[in-house]
C-alpha cells in the first residue's frame, strides 16, 4: 500500500480517498445526462461520455490501484458500490459486478461479451446503454471475442479433419458451438460434443441456444460436473471415452497452479492417443489496459500468467513435445495448444 495513505486506510479515511475519485466521474456523467440527451448523436455528448468512462473505468481504477496496491475487498467493494449507481440502470455492467450466479463470468456475462451487446436489451436510459457498449467495446471484451474466432477455425479445422469427439470444459453458453454450426462448412453425420459445466441454468441456456442449429446428424450432449473436484481427482474428465479435442477457454483464468496442472493431467487421461488439447488463458502484462478496472469497477479477479509460467505448469504433465503459445491480435490471451502422444 502507497505509505502516505497506510495511517488513512486504518482509520476508514480511505473512503475520503475513494469518494474524491468518484465525484469528477459522477459530475461528468451528470452533466451528460443534463445537457447532452438531446443531442446524443453530436460530438459533444460522444466527448463527454468518454471522458466520463475514462475517468471511472481507467483513470480511477488506475489511481486506485495505484494508492492501494495491496488493498483489502473492503475498499474495491466500497468503489463499486458508490460508481453502480452512477451508471444507471445498466445491463451488462450490473450482472458482471453483481454476479447472480454467484461466480465472476457467468454463462450470460460472457455472451454479452460474445455477441457485443447487452442480452436481452440494453439498459432504459440512454446513459445506461452508452455505458453497456463503452464496456463491451474495451480491449479485454475485444481479445475475448478474438478467443471466440480462434476458438471457432479451430473447430472447424479439427472437425473438417474428422475429429468426432469433441468436449468443452466450462462450456458457458457454447455460443464457439453456435457459430460453428452455421458456417458454410458445418460438422456433420457422428459430430458430437460433449459440454461440461457445473451451473445447471448455463446448460438449458446453452442447450436452448444450440438445438435450433442441430442438424445433418451432429449431437451435443450436457454434462453437469464440478471441474474442480474433477481437477483434484486427477481422473478422466468424464466416462464418456476417449476426446479427440478438449478444449477449455476460461477456465484457467480462475485456477491456481496446482489445481490447473491436476486438470490439465486429467484432460491428458481423457484425450485420445494423439488427441489434441486447446486452452486460453488471459496473460499477465504489465501495460493490461482493463486488469485495474475489471478488479475495481466490477469486482473481477483472473489469475494471470506470463508465458513462462504457463510453460511451467504445462511441464509438468506429460504432452508430447510441449506447447505451443499463441496470441491473439491484442496479445491479452495466450491461446495454447498441445498434443497426447500416440
Amino acid at each position: 500500500m502507497n505509505k502516505k495513505y497506510q495511517t488513512a486506510v486504518g482509520t476508514d479515511s480511505w473512503r475520503i480517498v475513494v469518494d474524491r475519485i468518484v465525484v469528477n466521474a459522477a459530475a461528468a456523467v451528470s452533466e451528460l445526462a443534463e445537457t447532452c440527451l438531446a443531442e446524443w448523436d453530436q460530438a459533444c455528448a460522444e466527448n463527454l461520455f468518454t471522458e466520463a468512462m475514462i475517468a471511472l473505468w481507467r483513470k480511477g481504477a488506475n489511481r486506485l490501484q495505484h494508492l492501494f496496491p495491496h488493498s483489502n475487498t473492503t475498499i474495491k467493494q466500497y468503489y463499486l458500490s458508490r460508481i453502480t449507481p452512477i451508471l444507471g440502470e445498466t445491463v451488462f455492467h450490473r450482472r458482471a459486478s453483481e454476479k447472480p450466479c454467484g461466480y465472476s463470468g457467468d454463462f450470460l456475462t460472457m455472451d454479452m461479451i460474445y455477441c457485443g451487446k447487452p442480452l436481452p436489451i440494453g439498459g432504459s436510459h440512454p446513459v445506461s446503454a452508452r455505458v453497456d457498449s463503452f464496456i463491451l467495446d474495451t480491449p479485454v471484451a475485444r481479445a475475448c471475442r478474438n478467443r471466440h474466432d480462434w476458438l471457432v477455425g479451430e473447430l472447424e479445422s479439427h472437425c473438417g479433419n474428422g475429429g468426432r469427439h469433441v468436449a468443452s470444459l466450462a462450456c458457458g453458453p457454447c455460443r464457439e458451438i453456435k457459430t460453428l454450426l452455421n458456417l458454410q462448412r458445418a460438422p456433420h453425420d457422428g459430430q458430437v460434443f460433449d459440454l461440461f459445466d457445473f451451473d445447471d441454468v448455463a446448460l438449458e441456456y446453452a442447450r436452448t441456444l444450440l438445438e435450433p442449429d442441430l442438424k445433418n446428424g451432429v449431437q451435443c450432449n450436457f454434462y453437469k460436473v464440478n471441474l474442480f473436484k474433477a481437477a483434484l481427482s486427477r481422473k478422466p474428465i468424464s466416462n464418456a471415452g476417449a476426446f479427440d479435442l478438449i478444449y477449455c477457454t476460461g477456465f484457467a483464468d480462475y485456477l491456481d497452479d496446482r489445481v490447473l496442472v491436476r486438470l490439465l493431467e486429467g484432460i491428458y487421461e481423457s484425450l485420445a492417443p494423439g488427441g489434441t488439447l486447446l486452452l486460453a488463458q488471459f496473460l499477465d502484462r504489465q501495460d493490461h489496459p482493463d486488469r485495474n478496472a475489471m478488479e475495481w469497477c466490477m469486482n473481477w479477479d483472473l489469475i494471470y500468467r506470463t508465458e513462462e509460467q504457463l510453460n511451467n505448469v504445462f511441464s509438468q504433465v506429460r504432452w508430447d513435445g510441449g506447447v505451443q503459445i499463441d496470441k491473439e491480435p491484442l496479445g491479452l490471451i495466450a491461446l495454447c495448444r498441445t498434443r497426447k502422444p500416440k
